[in-house]
């Protein structure tokens, strides 16, 4: 990377869920490049109000002013309140900023208010350079109005230690659901019972009132680094919004565009995936064969049925070439790599 090139660390609030594992991967990959920390954006300091933390709240802010002409990567959104959202604009306004966006907050909740909108494009391009997801999110930032240079990421990448042994890995009609279960609405619809499947439940949130169909059993919650070794099934779900019939709701309709860090989590794991057909990820997994596109939950055991031993057996091994590339964070630095590019093409 480009000499002189900052970054902005987080002490991110870990918890049980993988939005903290993206941003510290990422952060873990930046260090790597040689990039120089600056600051620290300390969500779990900006998230409270006690007196006891004012001066060091105060004291961030007060530094983040005080930051002139410098390139600096940083990961996008950044959450903290109004104020930590003014003194990021006036970071992007005295310097040179690289966004790594983890979500498009227009787009994940309200994509018909015009105002979030245009604020949140103008914010987009006060940067220099963005990292999107993939090719769909970049066409459809370009549609609202962005301009700057693009860099795709393709996927996101899930860094471990030591590999994922998936040789109990079977063809069958267990499939694992991982995530925030209290989100996923279309668990709590009685027609999930009509599904020829298994579905194992990973993840927070299981409310057995609700969920407690004779199909569904949750297998527990567990952290970032440990759940890829727990999970056990023949294929990863990738599904969003209230229905078993398609992706539907805000949440849904964001599958079009936002590659889910779930699928990041199954390709660790060894499983082959199971998602929607018009998500922008199921162009990644037509391509790369690992898995199976559906329309509807209950295409599900009708291709799961079709499929013979060799295919499923083949759709394993390719995820295995993807699982050490995510172990190592290829696609994070294929990605900074072409950032750099872009960088040196400026300054020349």
């Amino acid at each position: 990377m480009k000499s002189n090139v900052y970054y902005i660390p987080e002490n991110v609030i870990r918890n049980n869920n993988a939005g903290s594992k993206a941003r510290e991967d990422i952060e873990f990959v930046l260090r790597e490049f040689d990039l120089k920390p600056l600051l620290t954006l300390d969500f779990e300091l900006l998230s409270k109000k006690s007196a006891k933390l004012q001066f060091g709240y105060w004291h961030f802010l007060y530094s983040l002013y005080a930051v002139r002409n410098k390139w600096i990567v940083m990961q996008y959104p950044v959450y903290g309140g109004k104020i930590i959202k003014k003194s990021i604009e006036h970071l992007i306004k005295h310097n040179i900023l690289i966004f790594i966006i983890h979500d498009l907050e227009y787009l994940r909740f309200d994509n018909t208010k015009k105002q979030a909108l245009y604020d949140e494009v103008c914010l987009l391009n006060q940067a220099a350079i963005i990292v999107s997801h993939n090719s769909f999110m970049t066409k459809r930032m370009r549609q609202d109005g962005v301009t700057v240079p693009i860099v795709e990421l393709e996927l996101f990448d899930y860094l471990l230690s030591k590999p994922v042994p998936t040789t109990d890995f079977k063809l069958g009609k267990q499939v694992v659901f991982a995530g925030n279960l209290e989100k996923s609405e279309f668990l709590k619809r009685e027609s999930i019972e009509n599904l020829d499947l298994e579905l194992v439940l990973y993840g927070s949130g299981f409310d057995k009132h609700k969920m407690g169909w004779r199909n569904i059993h949750h297998a527990g919650s567990f952290k970032p680094n440990e759940i890829p070794y727990k999970l056990k099934g023949s294929f990863g779900l990738i599904w969003d919004g209230t229905s078993v019939e398609t992706c539907d709701g805000q949440t849904g309709e964001y599958m079009r565009y936002n590659n889910p860090h779930k699928l990041s989590l199954y390709i660790i794991a060894g499983l082959p995936v199971i998602v929607w057909k018009k998500a922008a990820i199921a162009t990644f997994v037509e391509n790369h064969q690992i898995g199976i596109t559906v329309d509807s939950l209950y295409e599900i055991p009708g291709k799961i049925q079709k499929l013979t031993e060799e295919e499923y057996e083949k759709m394993r091994n390719n995820v295995k070439k993807l699982q050490e590339k995510l172990m190592v964070g290829y696609y994070t630095k294929k990605a900074l790599s072409k950032v750099n590019e872009i960088m040196m093409e400026n300054k020349s």
